[in-house]
């Protein structure tokens, strides 16, 4: 059976909570799949990330970030 925008919504499941982002993670931090970062550590708010294929360090907001198969 098909589910329905209607089944979603009444089910609470029409916004899952996203994922945790933990340390050792793959993630991109915008609409696009590149570039991907590796989570070096999160703390409270914040994730330490590091560029797969530059190895430049950044942080960012850990609600940015989302986590990808690599």
């Amino acid at each position: 059976m098909a589910t329905s925008y209607s089944d979603l919504h009444a089910s609470g499941d029409a916004h899952p909570e996203p994922e945790a982002i933990l340390a050792g993670d793959v993630v991109c931090t915008g609409p696009n799949p590149y570039p991907l970062w590796r989570v070096i550590a999160v703390d409270g708010e914040k994730a330490w990330l590091r560029n797969t294929q530059t190895h430049a360090d950044g942080v960012t907001d850990v609600r940015r970030c989302r986590k990808v198969d690599a």
